[in-house]
């Protein structure tokens, strides 16, 4: 977690495969939302999802640490990933609509991802309240309040599966992990009509030219690389 570089060169090396998944939230839900497209501050934005702004708070911080903010430009706090996070888990995406959830619940391998009865906004409520547990157990101090590289070392354990916390045998620390960092590069990089990546930053960042109708007249300039102002869904007319 404390280099900053690699790890943000890596997901530089992902972008693809980042982008692409980027299209799993709801658009329909998305344009409910819309109204918070663009914004250069988080300032007035409101909280559908999380009815208590501490635990908004920790969500923001754990995704700063995961995509920090760095001298090639912003971090998930100043691109609204936590908004972003908020307004998934009060949809399709929290609820999981579309997930299989009845027993029996069998620890399968790594790659087959969890499987447990409580849903995705059940699993978040439940990390965060473990994230500050965890911080108070280690440090004597709330998530919020112990130092970057105290949280390092609480999401740190969380990934390994080497928390102090107890979960109780409902999940795995590192299930929830993972499902956090998914959703914090999700964020970061899905079209901003559904709540993050603010004013298309990580776009810009990357030269990724977002939702274009047509590259015709790139592809007549042949090999040359083409820097191209990004589109976001909600600029396109219909």
């Amino acid at each position: 977690m404390d280099k900053k570089l690699s790890r943000r060169s890596f997901f530089k090396a992902s972008t693809l495969f980042t982008l692409a998944s980027a299209c799993v939230p709801s658009l329909a839900f998305a344009q409910e939302h819309s109204d918070h497209m663009g914004v250069s501050t988080n300032a007035s934005r409101a909280r559908i999802f999380f009815n208590n702004q501490d635990q908004f708070n920790i969500i923001a911080e754990a995704c700063e640490r995961i995509y920090p903010k760095d001298e090639l430009g912003a971090g998930a706090k100043e691109l609204g990933v936590a908004f972003f996070i908020d307004n998934e888990l009060a949809g399709n995406y929290g609820s999981g609509a579309k997930d299989y959830r009845m027993p029996p619940f069998i620890q399968g391998a790594k790659n087959q991802g969890y499987q447990y009865p409580i849903t995705r906004a059940e699993l978040f409520k439940l990390g965060v309240n473990a994230l500050n547990e965890e911080a108070k157990m280690r440090y004597k101090k709330g998530f919020l309040e112990i130092s970057d590289t105290q949280k390092d070392e609480v999401l740190k354990a969380f990934e390994a599966d080497r928390t102090k916390f107890s979960f109780g045998g409902m999940v795995k620390a590192s299930d929830f992990f993972a499902e956090l960092r998914s959703m914090t590069l999700a964020g970061v990089y899905a079209d901003p009509i559904y709540g993050g990546n603010a004013n298309m930053q990580a776009w810009k960042m990357k030269k990724f030219p977002g939702a274009q109708m047509s590259y015709t007249a790139q592809v007549l300039n042949e090999d040359k690389f083409e820097i191209i102002d990004p589109v976001s869904l909600s600029d396109m007319s219909h």
